[in-house]
């Protein structure tokens, strides 16, 4: 089973105004004297129950963010001489193999399904010497938390799930009451507890502050805020979260946190103490609050940037709803965090619209190493900073299905989640039953794949992967204004400018594609022949110089539309 700290980080609403200059100076300055001494520090707690910690947090040779030679990885298939040749100002080359998340106490990072494109040698162009120049992005201000830092893990491979269900334990809490909580410390690498004071007792939610980290004023516009706006809107786009039952509320919790993080939600904090002890543990040992459903979030962010400390509530609650479904309802690991993100980035959305529009921070997949190197969709790793991109590209996915889908598919996706108690349940089944028969039937048929393509893929696998070449496809038009979210994103440049800009592969060295991702080039004569050391497998898309698709093919020119 996996373990997720469900992080939101900062940048993901208002941007623009996040990124000023000492936003979060002075945090980690807390008042220690009123917390309790107690301590336990999150490296020994994950080392106890796992040992070679460091060694599995390495990305495989040849994975996006390793920092490998991509020619020491092993394929077993290539094109051979017969490859074929296309003409185009710019092709696509995309891996519709499907990258899986791990699911066991590992990290998000696998080498499964990774296809080669081949040495490029002259093919391509590469360096400073592409169309628009070399363009540098300006350095961010905020530090951030690699995504495999926020996994606090622990083996629950002996739980039962037939233990009794976290169901609103926690007392009827009144304005002014105290509490002693499990909270981060400022650095977010150990767990203490201290108390904190009840500033707000609304309808479906308590606000709790330690060492006077906001004004009973400010706990109240918050929690007026969550009962009145976020709560709902939640809870009608995703489902009831499991801590309703006999009159359960969310316990929001607000204290400094440095680095950026603007919050947090923890899944142990709705697992109730017979669930943990189940398992052969005791609150105590993990440092979790149980029979409490509980979000966490920077109190630095109250007063300077209200607008993110709202999103982020909005987002969170998403992430704590999935966990209630996952848990409740699926004898299986949590929904894949790449779609978690996607439906957390709805839910900001949802509650307040134009968030995404204002923040821009879709457009930095565009930009990111990673996903123009080749990270697939799926792969969720942040590994090197590399935050606003995967976040990015998973925001632009879920407007896409839900623009593309002419229903409310991510509440269907939830739903399935809910009902189908199956032990294999994935994102690509998932997705598949939310969408309409339309749509579905239309992905389905845009392209034909080969055998070697279908290989190692379910039916649902392949419309997945369809699904995916088809939003890639969309990322590429002009009228992208379509989409709410793209609202003059371009500064002034096309989209075409913007991409010869940002998103082009420049290595004449193989690419490395995980199975879900694409790399885009462009051809140095207006023409491409695919290597003979390419793997089998991959699709080619042409593209002209408007980045218009012209044809889909396999590696010897066989058309697959």
């Amino acid at each position: 089973m996996r373990k997720h700290v469900f992080m939101r980080k900062a940048g993901a609403v208002g941007l623009s105004v996040c990124l000023a200059a000492g936003m979060l100076a002075g945090c980690g300055k807390k008042n220690q004297s009123t917390a309790s001494t107690e301590r336990v520090t999150l490296t020994e707690e994950i080392e106890s129950v796992m040992p070679e910690f460091d060694d599995i947090f390495e990305p495989a040779a040849g994975e996006a963010g390793a920092g490998s030679d991509t020619d020491t990885v092993d394929f077993d298939e290539f094109v051979g001489e017969d490859g074929a040749e296309f003409t185009a100002d710019y092709l696509m080359i995309y891996n519709p193999k499907i990258y899986d998340e791990h699911t066991d106490m590992s990290d998000l990072h696998t080498s499964e399904d990774v296809l080669a494109t081949g040495r490029m040698a002259d093919q391509i162009v590469t360096g400073s010497d592409r169309a628009g120049g070399e363009f540098e992005l300006e350095p961010k201000e905020f530090t951030y938390m690699d995504q495999n830092d926020e996994r606090i893990q622990t083996d629950d491979s002996d739980l039962t799930r037939d233990s009794v269900r976290a169901t609103a334990k926690d007392p009827a809490y009144s304005k002014g009451d105290k509490h002693d909580f499990w909270y981060n410390t400022p650095a977010m690498d150990s767990r203490v507890k201290g108390t904190f004071e009840c500033l707000y007792a609304g309808q479906k939610c308590y606000v709790w502050a330690v060492n006077g980290s906001i004004s009973p004023r400010q706990a109240e516009a918050a929690g007026r805020e969550m009962d009145r706006n976020i709560y709902d809107k939640d809870e009608s786009a995703f489902g009831t979260p499991r801590f309703t039952e006999n009159g359960g509320k969310l316990n929001i919790l607000f204290y400094p946190i440095d680095g950026g993080i603007c919050g947090f939600f923890a899944m142990y904090d709705i697992w109730s103490t017979a669930e943990l002890a189940a398992a052969g543990y005791t609150p105590d040992d993990l440092c979790y609050n149980t029979d409490h459903a509980i979000i966490n979030i920077n109190s630095n962010l109250v007063g300077n940037y209200d607008d993110v400390m709202y999103s982020t509530l909005a987002h969170e609650m998403q992430h704590l709803i999935c966990a209630s479904d996952a848990f409740n309802y699926v004898d299986t690991p949590f929904m894949r965090t790449w779609l978690n993100e996607s439906m957390s980035a709805y839910a900001e959305e949802l509650v307040y619209p134009g968030t995404k529009v204002e923040c821009q921070e879709n457009l930095q997949f565009y930009v990111s190493e990673n996903y123009k190197n080749g990270q697939s969709l799926y792969n969720f790793s942040t590994a090197d900073d590399e935050y606003l991109g995967a976040y990015g590209i998973v925001y632009l996915f879920e407007e896409y299905l839900r623009e593309q889908s002419a229903n409310d598919p991510l509440f269907n996706i939830h739903e399935f989640w809910r009902t189908s108690c199956r032990a294999d349940i994935d994102e690509a089944q998932a997705t598949n039953s939310a969408a309409a028969d339309g749509f579905i039937g239309q992905i389905d048929k845009s392209v034909t794949y080969t055998s070697a393509m279908k290989a190692g893929l379910s039916s649902t696998d392949e419309w997945l992967s369809k699904l995916t070449l088809n939003f890639y496809l969309e990322t590429l038009k002009d009228d992208l204004a379509d989409l709410d979210i793209y609202a003059d994103p371009m500064d002034g440049m096309s989209f075409g400018e913007y991409m010869r800009l940002y998103s082009l592969y420049t290595n004449v060295d193989p690419a490395s594609i995980e199975g879900g991702g694409r790399v885009m080039v462009m051809t140095q004569n207006g023409t491409y022949k695919v290597p003979a050391d390419a793997s089998n497998g991959l699709i080619y898309v042409t593209l002209d110089k408007d980045f218009n698709c012209t044809g889909i093919y396999d590696s010897v020119g066989t058309p697959l539309q």
